[in-house]
């Protein structure tokens, strides 16, 4: 149509669903299709009874049926923004995504603008005419209002035909909508146009079965399938589908997109390519089996993480203990553990040791929202399995599913592990709202502004105990009270001279090299239980890292000496070592001044101590040396960091352990310190 004077000219594309975790050809069409209907389910489906979804290729139809004469010159216009290699003449192709026990288009079909706050009943509306927007609720799985344009995104004309049977009133009704950029034809000057009934205002209205033959040749053209008035729903038929979208594609992103939902029996699937296709395929909780014989099976990660899910499904949960670090800011697994978060997880843990998969529940209190309200409380599950003997399938991240959708990029703050496979699924409730506060329009991602904005201090912490959970809890069931398994956190954090590599170190680095001419008649010991232990640490939504004691530590250091420890930090890199890449950019601990000096420039860091006292030199840019007179019990802390970016962090005992010899109660001389030279810069917060 025209294009109307002073009306906002947009773009044909959206970079709403461009990202690394939606790759696959049909991936963002099937996940937003879905979502969309799982979130329309009638109230009054029978328990039990799947939202049932098709996709379906039909070719031919009566082309006249959508007036492809009339919709060619603007296919065809320069500067339409279509994607190149469009053949307007081609006869029509449509990939039909059609779903049922769902409420259909709702509302009020003569609304032109956006309705007032609380008619959440104007579905018609927000999916045909309002872009950004959305009109669903708290426990609705989408809440951007833009996953209906991966329908228009999907065709290479970008046009669309819908056909909705409406619970309620049951009308059925049909429109039609290309998107196209601002161009011209025939010295008009057009963007967007609409298949329909338009009225003398130039808004077009949908068709119904009074309104003549257009309506039967519009279902015929698209290939609609007639629905009686009991079968509510809605029908988009995309026109010349992008061709890397095939059967197969559609198949393979469902059972890798919804394969919980499906196993739970909310969701059932069948995918039709016709006859060049292949037939088709029903993809439900009966013959899911057989749906994954179809798709060539469900090897490696796909297969581990349909697996953990039937066990979900299959057995009840064991509740861990409730505690107050879930329930308050602090949010931390270490401190959860020693308050009994695992008091009633015996058995779980043997069975984790003996490779079988567990079941658990984590309580958790989510913080509150900025518009007001009081923490609530939720849980989340984690189903897992240790892996035993070769580890040969490489190293794999949780699989995270928040009410069925899958956050598929979800590894900023989660780590690879070959030792486990996990997923970590919640189904409704406060850490739902929470996560789909922080996604991205697209639902792969959990993005910290998104979810400061929503809720108050406490957020980015209690994210983390989420994303951190399938590896905290593998470390909690494979610890002794003897031993630690040191690797907890090494995606982020190394710990050197006690024999854990970090990342950005040398795989076949050793030891600390001693400073020349300096040598020891004695080899020091590798304890196992560590003297100190390194991890997050957020301080009102700022990130930090904390370098503490541990129970063990008053028996691994030597009595009256004190502790002297390397403390490195930098924002972590794609490649090579973030300590080698540090940009003084980024940060410099020269700057930091004790906050009593008013006239010493401030970096916006702070550190903090607890204990025993702790004195801290500058070394260099990304390096702080602490000497702890009594390291039995201390806690040295340093926030202030951007807690939208990794933070890698290096703790480097240099001396005070024990040694050998210390058993003999012998003299022994204190061991060199790390590095070559051995400046001594003005001291920071020396009381």
């Amino acid at each position: 149509m025209p294009q109307q004077r002073g009306r906002t000219v947009r773009d044909s594309k959206s970079d709403f669903f461009e990202s690394d975790a939606v790759e696959k050809p049909g991936q963002a069409l099937v996940r937003e299709a879905i979502q969309n209907a799982l979130d329309a389910r009638r109230e009054d489906l029978p328990e039990g009874e799947p939202v049932r979804v098709s996709f379906r290729f039909h070719h031919g139809g009566s082309a006249a049926g959508v007036d492809l004469e009339s919709l060619r010159p603007h296919l065809e216009a320069e500067r339409n923004g279509l994607p190149p290699g469009l053949d307007a003449s081609a006869p029509p192709r449509w990939l039909v995504v059609e779903d049922e026990g769902t409420v259909g288009l709702t509302g009020d079909t003569t609304l032109g603008r956006q309705p007032e706050e609380g008619r959440t009943e104007e579905h018609y509306y927000h999916f045909v005419w309002a872009e950004g927007q959305t009109n669903k609720g708290e426990g609705a799985r989408g809440s951007h209002g833009v996953g209906k344009m991966v329908f228009s995104l999907a065709s290479g004309a970008r046009t669309t035909l819908l056909h909705t049977r409406r619970q309620g009133d049951g009308r059925e009704l049909v429109i039609g909508r290309c998107h196209l950029r601002h161009h011209v034809v025939k010295d008009r000057y057009c963007d967007n146009g609409f298949f329909g009934r338009p009225d003398g205002e130039g808004f077009t209205h949908p068709l119904e079965p009074g309104d003549g033959p257009a309506f039967a040749d519009a279902l015929d053209a698209a290939g609609f399938r007639p629905r009686p008035p009991g079968r509510t729903g809605l029908s988009v038929a995309v026109l010349w589908p992008d061709p890397e979208i095939t059967a197969d594609s559609l198949r393979e992103a469902v059972l890798e997109e919804w394969f919980e939902s499906v196993l739970s029996g909310r969701l059932a699937v069948t995918v039709d390519g016709g006859v060049s296709g292949g037939g088709a395929v029903r993809i439900d909780a009966e013959g899911f089996e057989d749906a994954v014989a179809a798709a060539g099976g469900a090897d490696g990660a796909l297969g581990e993480a349909i697996a953990l899910a039937r066990h979900r499904r299959a057995t009840a949960p064991t509740v861990l203990r409730k505690t107050p670090s879930t329930s308050s800011a602090a949010w931390k697994w270490h401190a959860a553990r020693e308050e009994g978060l695992l008091a009633d997880a015996d058995g779980v843990r043997q069975d984790y040791l003996d490779g079988e998969p567990v079941h658990v529940r984590v309580p958790v209190t989510v913080p509150r929202r900025r518009d007001g309200g009081e923490p609530r409380e939720g849980h989340f599950d984690v189903v897992m399995r240790r892996l035993t003997g070769d580890r040969t399938a490489g190293s794999l991240r949780p699989w995270f599913l928040r009410e069925g959708v899958r956050v598929s990029d979800e590894k900023q703050r989660t780590k690879r592990s070959a030792a486990y496979r996990a997923i970590v699924a919640v189904d409704g409730g406060a850490v739902a709202a929470m996560l789909r506060a922080a996604e991205n329009p697209a639902h792969t991602q959990w993005q910290r502004p998104k979810l400061k904005a929503v809720y108050a201090v406490g957020c980015l912490t209690c994210l983390e105990f989420v994303q951190s959970a399938a590896e905290s809890l593998h470390q909690a069931f494979v610890a002794s009270d003897e031993e630690r398994d040191v690797f907890a956190l090494a995606d982020f954090f190394g710990v050197a001279g006690v024999g854990l590599r970090g990342r950005g170190q040398d795989e076949d680095a050793g030891e600390p090299a001693a400073d020349p001419g300096e040598t020891t008649d004695v080899d020091p010991i590798e304890p196992s239980p560590q003297p100190l232990e390194i991890e997050h640490y957020t301080e009102n939504d700022r990130g930090g890292v904390r370098v503490r004691s541990t129970n063990r530590t008053a028996e691994l250091v030597r009595p009256g000496t004190p502790l002297v420890v390397d403390l490195r930090v930098a924002y972590d890199v794609v490649r090579g070592s973030p300590l080698d890449r540090h940009s003084l950019a980024d940060f410099d601990l020269r700057e930091l001044r004790k906050a009593a000096d008013p006239a010493a420039p401030r970096l916006g860091l702070r550190a903090a101590r607890t204990g025993s006292e702790v004195d801290v030199r500058v070394k260099d840019p990304c390096r702080l040396r602490l000497t702890i007179d009594r390291p039995e019990k201390f806690a040295f802390s340093l926030v202030g960091f951007d807690p939208l970016r990794d933070l890698f962090a290096k703790a480097e005992v240099v001396s005070g352990l024990r040694t050998a010899n210390d058993a003999d109660e012998e003299p022994v001389a204190r061991p060199p310190s790390v590095g070559g030279r051995t400046e001594a810069p003005p001291p920071v917060l020396a009381d």
